[in-house]
């Protein structure tokens, strides 16, 4: 808990702070800088999503690190993930000239929007070395069994880019070019604050600057790339899963669409409540794996699912009294008012759902089990396209919204299953061991 609190309070603030850039771009006097704003928020997100393993499999590495009391390795891996992430966020400045015209075309927008979107996309993009290597010094610190900095880095982050945002729109009168230059600004404010608490860490817990010879050893790099990679490949078909209800929303119709858009948002605060847990849980059990320690490991996963558990009925009960004023909030259309008041079971019912996912994924990144992840993500991405397309054809949306329970309750099973399996052996395997 004491590890929990902070990281749930640190993620919540990026959906609620958030919503601050959709707020002022939606009094930009055009519906066009709104959905600029929005889709090129998106599009980065996505992208930034795919290389989630930077904070994820860092923080298992260092927890288990941090268990068998080793500095070397803890020396190590931070300038090795941080080169990693700022190489992958030039990469990312490299190629947006290609992968803007390519979201364009498949949000299907041209004109003054797509010139808007445009305009949003390469300023806010020169963000990214800034945003991956904050991934990198947040799991490096959770690692550390240190939530805090992670609380201060996306609480600083978002703060200052609120603040900015009025700064530069209201008060410099720019556009959506304010809204993405905040933004950037806040993204390397976050890291500089990040860098002097890691720095203070770093000294304290006997770390050393290591030589060149030592930060290139080939079987390191090795092992560290295949852990990113797995991870990767477990981001795409999460994804794909996600883009693929979009996908199946939109087809369904312009109604249907707008309904599962306003219930993503009970999703989005259901997910990144319970990511606190799974990234806490992350953090025990890695250490308890690197001190080879198998009664803390038990003590890690019995901690974690009652905790999770816990949250998950605090927000399914906060679901049911409060989802149709949220719903009325976000919109003033009385038939989609109604449309998504239909589907109010599922967010209901969502929490107690997809807690035993959120909670397994932490025990797995803290064990760095990062292929049994990709594989049973890969399987759970097959269930939920089979199931869709045999419950969305008779059931329309509400088949659609029966697969993604079941999704999410698959990929808790999944693991499960895989865990009992391993779970025995796991002390006796090597650290890291994938």
């Amino acid at each position: 808990m004491r590890l929990a609190l902070p990281l749930i309070a640190s993620n919540l603030t990026v959906p609620l702070l958030g919503m601050v850039d959709t707020g002022v771009a939606g009094h930009l006097g055009s519906p066009i800088f709104l959905g600029a704003v929005v889709l090129g928020a998106n599009l980065l997100s996505l992208l930034y999503f795919l290389f989630g393993f930077l904070r994820m499999v860092t923080g298992g590495l260092a927890a288990q690190a941090f268990g068998a009391d080793d500095m070397h390795s803890m020396s190590a891996l931070l300038p090795r993930a941080l080169a990693m992430a700022v190489l992958l966020g030039l990469l990312v400045i490299a190629l947006i000239g290609v992968i803007e015209p390519i979201a364009a075309r498949i949000f299907g927008i041209d004109g003054p929007l797509q010139a808007a979107f445009a305009e949003y996309i390469y300023i806010r993009v020169w963000g990214a070395p800034a945003a991956l290597a904050t991934f990198v010094l947040i799991g490096w610190t959770l690692g550390h069994q240190n939530s805090i900095v992670a609380l201060w880095i996306l609480l600083t982050t978002n703060g200052i880019n609120a603040a900015l945002d009025f700064v530069f729109v209201l008060g410099f009168g720019m556009g959506v070019d304010g809204i993405a230059l905040a933004t950037v600004a806040a993204d390397y404010c976050g890291l500089v604050l990040g860098l002097v608490l890691v720095r203070r860490i770093w000294r304290q817990s006997g770390c050393r600057f290591l030589s060149w010879r030592e930060l290139l050893d080939a079987a390191e790099l090795l092992k560290l790339t295949i852990h990113n990679r797995d991870f990767f490949f477990r981001s795409l078909c999460l994804e794909a899963a996600f883009l693929s209800f979009m996908t199946m929303s939109a087809r369904l119709g312009e109604l249907p669409l707008a309904a599962n858009a306003i219930m993503f948002v009970f999703f989005s605060l259901s997910a990144y409540g319970l990511d606190g847990f799974a990234q806490a849980t992350e953090a025990m059990v890695g250490k308890a794996i690197g001190a080879k320690a198998r009664n803390d490991l038990s003590e890690a996963i019995r901690t974690g699912f009652c905790n999770g558990g816990l949250l998950s009925i605090g927000m399914t009960v906060m679901f049911v009294i409060g989802s149709w004023p949220i719903i009325c909030l976000l919109t003033d259309l009385s038939d989609v008012r109604a449309s998504a008041a239909d589907l109010q079971i599922y967010i209901w019912l969502m929490p107690l759902v997809s807690v035993w996912a959120f909670i397994l994924d932490g025990v797995f990144f803290g064990a760095t089990r990062t292929r049994d992840l990709r594989n049973g993500m890969f399987l759970a991405l097959l269930l939920f396209l089979a199931g869709c397309a045999l419950l969305v054809p008779p059931l329309g949306n509400h088949g659609l919204w029966i697969m993604m329970l079941s999704f999410l309750a698959a990929r808790g099973i999944i693991l499960a299953v895989i865990w009992r399996r391993i779970g025995p052996k796991i002390i006796q395997l090597p650290i890291a061991d994938s």
